[in-house]
């Protein structure tokens, strides 16, 4: 008798189809939390091991949560990472207890509660690891790396830290650590200093129980209040604003500005920029829109100085420099940009000079950049029978798209010293004029100047020739 083969019925397979997917959600539930676990298991043994190496023998106290973090860094930590693996989970600073904890519900909150964050946290004050440029917080805050401007809203004593960037505090009990380029402090707030800034004289009376004194800086935001800055000769002025300048030259305006006592100018993220226009009968020669005369200055912070000049008549027989530095010392920091926009034939970004005897003439550059658009980025000009012209880049970029980067020179008839010293930064030249490529750098005939090159780099017209001039 032939039998026949019965298959499944409906309703058995959907039992089945049931069953199979109740099995699947019951281990994946499983996996899940199983994974969770680990985690939590690894969050807690690293917190152990955060606690146990950042542990202080001498009883003291950290101050700031920064200062847990340089422990940390200086035991291979990388701060950046240091989250929670498990879900809902978070790895906390309390500053208080001195310790760090591990949490899900956030039972511990406020101003002594600091989380590693890379957005602005609203519940704990933020160690930040983001790329904001400005942060406003009413929490405390640590600009960690980043150089960040942090505005301070809130109405509580909070630590704040900042790593370059400005601080204003508009309200609240204010304790900063690490160091602020500029400050500003409203009348209604306190302030302690614990660090550096850089400080209007009227910010610097706010300042309680500093352990470190703020510098005292005079800020200016217009080309007349700088003059009057150097009239009274300050000793640091920092920019409040960006400086321009449009005027026509005639015989009692040939430097703009003029140094004749020691300062530091901070560009402090602003710009100084003039634009001259040459009086048709006016010879504009030796003019400039610095000039530094037998004093020391140095240029920091970031920003640009920029001379830009036009209606110059009188060929070669007439130059013009944005930094004139006449037997004086000129230091060049940080990210300052020192440019010559041309206008006339001879443009010089900074010229180096001793005209008559007097005092050695000294360029130092350590970074940034110095740059004319159409002639040299810097002349060195020995016009001294006693005295001598000393150019040392130690940084920077100093550079000429069509001539000589460097040139350094003296009038054939005089006994002159000059000296080159390259110890780093790079030097770059560009431009085939007259028959001749223009090079890094060219020294006078004098047998009294030299050049010294211990590192840095030269290019000529886009090619590394370091080694031609070792």
């Amino acid at each position: 008798m032939k039998q026949t083969k019965k298959g499944f019925t409906l309703v058995e397979l959907l039992v089945v189809i049931a069953i199979l997917a109740i099995l699947a959600t019951v281990s994946v539930v499983g996996y899940t939390a199983f994974i969770q676990k680990a985690h939590q298991s690894n969050d807690r043994t690293l917190v152990a091991q955060l606690n146990k190496l950042i542990m202080r023998v001498d009883g003291e106290k950290y101050g700031n949560f920064h200062e847990v973090v340089e422990i940390l860094q200086e035991n291979g930590i990388d701060v950046t990472k240091l989250n929670a693996t498990a879900k809902d989970y978070e790895i906390l600073w309390d500053m208080d207890a001195q310790e760090f904890f591990y949490t899900a519900d956030q039972v511990r909150n406020g101003l002594n509660i600091w989380i590693v964050s890379e957005t602005l946290d609203t519940s704990h004050s933020t160690y930040y690891v983001g790329d904001a440029t400005t942060i406003e917080t009413t929490l405390g805050f640590d600009a960690g790396t980043s150089a960040v401007d942090v505005v301070f809203k809130g109405s509580d004593e909070v630590i704040i830290r900042t790593n370059g960037g400005n601080l204003t505090v508009e309200s609240g009990n204010v304790t900063h650590y690490g160091h602020a380029r500029y400050l500003t402090v409203a009348d209604s707030a306190t302030y302690t200093e614990k660090g550096t800034v850089v400080a209007n004289v009227a910010d610097i009376d706010k300042i309680t129980d500093a352990e470190i004194t703020a510098e005292q800086w005079t800020v200016v935001e217009t080309a007349d209040q700088l003059k009057q800055a150097l009239e009274a000769e300050a000793s640091k002025i920092v920019l409040g604003a960006d400086i321009a300048v449009n005027d026509e030259m005639a015989s009692d305006t040939l430097h703009l500005f003029v140094v004749t006592s020691d300062v530091e100018i901070n560009l402090n993220g602003h710009n100084i920029k003039a634009h001259r226009q040459v009086a048709s009968t006016f010879k504009a020669s030796n003019n400039s829109l610095i000039n530094v005369n037998k004093a020391k200055v140095t240029f920091s912070g970031y920003g640009i100085i920029s001379l830009e000049q036009a209606g110059n008549n009188f060929g070669w027989n007439a130059y013009s420099s944005t930094i004139s530095n006449n037997q004086g010392t000129v230091t060049i920091n940080d990210a300052v940009v020192v440019e010559h926009l041309g206008g006339t034939d001879m443009a010089y970004a900074i010229d180096v000079l001793t005209n008559g005897n007097g005092g050695d003439a000294i360029l130092q550059v350590n970074g940034g950049m110095v740059t004319s658009a159409n002639y040299r980025a810097i002349r060195g000009f020995c016009n001294s029978t006693t005295n001598s012209v000393n150019i040392t880049i130690n940084g920077g970029h100093v550079y000429s798209p069509n001539n000589n980067a460097i040139w350094l020179q003296q009038p054939s008839e005089k006994l002159n010293n000059g000296s080159l010293t390259i110890a780093g930064g790079i030097i770059e030249s560009a431009g085939y004029i007259d028959g001749a490529d223009r090079k890094p750098f060219t020294l006078g005939n004098s047998a009294n100047i030299s050049a010294t090159i211990t590192n840095g780099q030269l290019i000529q017209n886009g090619v590394d020739v370091t080694a031609q001039y070792k």
